[in-house]
């Protein structure tokens, strides 16, 4: 078998510190509104989340590290310095 790569959310999720994972893992769902088996989906490279999904992402993970984990979206600040998501 050749060697799967990763995605952009699996190498962000996979570099969470132990013990912020679950507060993290716990947001996504919530936010995005999907199950844990969802989640786990996308932890594991076997799907993807959509376009909206991801947006919401890129807000939980530029809040935690002010990271974004997909390479198309940016944060810039709307005038009360509230965090939005640009997509490329």
């Amino acid at each position: 078998m050749g060697t799967r790569v990763k995605t952009e959310f699996q190498k962000w999720i996979g570099n969470i510190k132990h013990e912020n994972y679950a507060p993290i893992r716990d947001a996504i769902i919530k936010e995005c509104g999907v199950s844990r088996a969802t989640f786990a989906s996308w932890s594991r490279g076997a799907t993807s989340p959509e376009l909206d999904k991801r947006v919401t992402i890129a807000v939980i993970a530029y809040n935690y590290n002010e990271e974004i984990p997909f390479g198309n979206m940016y944060i810039d600040h709307d005038e009360e310095g509230n965090p939005q998501v640009i997509v490329r």
